[in-house]
């Protein structure tokens, strides 16, 4: 009887074990982890009262620098930016016809900022941030007419 009663307390504790570490796996795979970062630093949006101030792609860009080197965008030719307002790094604009989302660990929606009809970076509307690009990226933009 007592081997028996030896028996099943292993058994016991092997399932036990077993069951111990599938729960273990399931939550360290079920845990999200900040593997990738986007850089970015809160910035000062004032933002612009009804403008009919934008800009039309001329033809699509890739955008592989940057906030977007985890995964790579693409600035579609003929999507509208409206202007929206400004921040100390340059004028923002907001897609009129594309959603635009940077994204690494998390996803981030996000505007143009331009200077000088440069693309400088993307402000981050949630987080009132701006994510920098390394070097302004020249942008084929037409300078819309009217609203």
């Amino acid at each position: 009887m007592e081997f028996l009663h030896l028996m099943i307390m292993e058994r016991f504790m092997r399932q036990g074990c077993n069951f111990t570490l599938v729960v273990l796996c399931t939550f360290v795979m079920g845990c999200a982890f900040d593997v990738s970062h986007i850089q970015y630093t809160p910035s000062q949006f004032t933002p612009s009262p009804s403008s009919p101030k934008h800009f039309v792609m001329k033809e699509s860009v890739q955008i592989i620098e940057g906030p977007c080197a985890y995964y790579s965008r693409i600035l579609r030719q003929g999507t509208t930016w409206d202007f929206a307002g400004t921040i100390p790094e340059g004028e923002v604009y907001k897609p009129r016809d594309q959603v635009l989302t940077i994204e690494a660990s998390h996803v981030y929606e996000a505007y143009l900022v331009l200077s000088d009809s440069s693309l400088v970076g993307f402000y981050l509307p949630v987080e009132q941030a701006f994510a920098p690009l390394a070097k302004p990226r020249k942008l084929p933009i037409e300078q819309g007419k009217g609203g």
